[in-house]
């Protein structure tokens, strides 16, 4: 969303060099400039942490061929991960195909939301017992209850089996997994969690402005509550489709997915 991507546009970062370095760098990936990326890339030793930051924008926005440079110009990566959340920006954001590249570096966490994400049917299946109730085992080793400042972004106090099911069903569906979205409705998981990729929103508030289509319509059949609005902008899905400019959408995609909406909520009023 236009109004949560700002803060990535022009941010500082301790010196002036230093900060012009990152910015165009940054620059020319969203242009989708090559040369322009080769030419910065070769001329400065990025420390690591700018590195990691250059690696969480590719995976964010789906910077996938400049995501597979900066990971072969920064090898010592591999050797010594430091933290990083461009797993869990991938997986969020829809960009699950991804994932294999960053897992160079981070392992993909063992847990049923990331499981979920990256479509491991299989998996997420193991999180359940025969009668189809959860078996996480220690809560603490499943996203999010192990992210403090996530749980505290959705105001999720205290954390619970509740948000990881639902985490798991709001990333199934940013990927298109819907087999495995379907599967964890089934077992509980709730289609109307207040899930966002920033603050409390809805499932359907990411699908409107990412384009989602096939997810909004799962949720949408799911019974969805199609008038809930998000924290920060006191908008409906319907809203963002409209407003939003994540991702590069197009407007005809912008048209069509509000078109979508509009059409789901009068049907859902006549019955």
């Amino acid at each position: 969303m236009k109004m949560v991507r700002a803060i990535w546009e022009h941010p500082s970062y301790g010196t002036p060099w230093r900060t012009v370095v990152i910015n165009e760098l940054t620059a020319a990936m969203r242009d989708g400039n090559v040369p322009k990326f080769e030419q910065w890339l070769q001329r400065e030793l990025l420390p690591e942490s700018d590195a990691v930051d250059l690696i969480e924008k590719a995976a964010y926005n789906n910077w996938e061929r400049f995501l597979h440079r900066l990971i072969e110009h920064n090898p010592a990566l591999k050797k010594n991960p430091p933290a990083s959340s461009a797993l869990i920006y991938a997986l969020e954001y829809g960009n699950a195909h991804l994932v294999p590249l960053l897992a160079q570096i981070w392992p993909l966490p063992d847990d049923l939301p990331h499981a979920a994400g990256a479509g491991d049917f299989a998996r997420v299946q193991t999180w359940f017992d025969e009668t189809g109730r959860l078996k996480l085992g220690s809560l603490g080793r499943h996203y999010p209850t192990n992210n403090p400042q996530v749980l505290r972004n959705l105001r999720w106090y205290p954390p619970n089996a509740q948000n990881v099911l639902d985490v798991a069903l709001a990333w199934a569906c940013m990927n298109r997994q819907l087999e495995i979205a379907a599967f964890l409705v089934d077992r509980g998981a709730n289609v109307n969690t207040d899930w966002g990729t920033h603050e409390p929103a809805s499932i359907l508030h990411e699908c409107a402005i990412h384009g989602n289509f096939e997810a909004a319509q799962f949720l949408i059949d799911r019974g969805i509550n199609l008038t809930t609005r998000d924290y920060r902008w006191d908008a409906t899905a319907e809203g963002w489709a409209i407003y939003a400019s994540a991702s590069g959408q197009s407007e005809m995609n912008k048209r069509k997915m509000a078109e979508l909406l509009a059409r789901a909520r009068r049907e859902r009023t006549a019955q």
